[in-house]
């Protein structure tokens, strides 16, 4: 991506590399194992003449075999920009199959699921979504996913239901009806008010990183929506 390119080439002139690059010598040359876009902004600082930037710190991996080098690659690429829910489910599946060639020759510390989680920076919660997804999804629910269209909450909810039933659940579309409310204007209001207090403390435990973030922000959209069903509701109280 260029602008994360031109961002990072910024942050790096301001403050210098901050996290190595990985290399793996070959023969007389080395091979770029993480950090391609520390120094795609490196070599677009010493294009535009900043001959400083010229050297990386780099860390040396000899001993490294192919299958790390790949792990290790997508640990940085989950660090490197923010991942939408499909990105991210396509890495997990590609690091499971990994681990899986992994562990047949070598022991892996912990469990598969802490692993997973640390490596892509999510909890083991939502692992657990991510997993399901890829497993039980429907093909035409994951092209939608794939487009943004559904979030990993969503999904992993479909993804519970029998694969024939899901793109039904996903297609239907609720049922609006114009009636007076139940309520009164009062019990909205302290609704409306414990929403936004919920929506506060759940922006606060974001800040503090308490829980995993994409679950948080998850949890405010859906808050938000209900927020608007009450302000709805509350029209009809007019």
């Amino acid at each position: 991506d260029t602008k994360d390119i031109l961002d990072l080439k910024d942050s790096i002139e301001m403050f210098g590399v901050q996290q190595n690059i990985t290399v793996k010598k070959t023969g007389d040359k080395y091979k770029l194992i993480a950090g391609h876009r520390r120094r795609l902004a490196c070599v677009a600082l010493v294009e535009e003449g900043k001959e400083e930037f010229i050297n990386i710190p780099a860390k040396i991996e000899n001993e490294i075999s192919d299958i790390v080098e790949k792990i290790l690659l997508i640990q940085t690429n989950s660090t490197a920009r923010e991942l939408n829910d499909w990105e991210k489910a396509e890495q997990l599946k590609q690091l499971k199959e990994l681990l899986s060639e992994y562990k047949k020759i070598n022991k892996l510390p912990g469990r598969v699921r802490d692993f997973l989680a640390e490596t892509l920076k999510i909890s083991p919660t939502q692992v657990g979504r991510y997993e399901k997804v890829n497993k039980n999804l429907a093909p035409a629910l994951k092209e939608e996913m794939k487009k943004g269209n559904i979030k990993i909450t969503q999904a992993s909810k479909l993804a519970e239901l029998p694969q024939e039933e899901q793109e039904k659940a996903f297609r239907a579309e609720p049922k609006k009806e114009v009636v007076k409310s139940e309520f009164s204007i009062e019990t909205i209001n302290f609704a409306l008010g414990f929403i936004n207090d919920e929506i506060l403390a759940i922006k606060s435990d974001i800040e503090k990183g308490n829980e995993d973030t994409d679950y948080l922000q998850e949890n405010i959209r859906y808050l938000n929506k209900i927020i608007t069903y009450i302000r709805a509701d509350k029209e009809k109280t007019k």
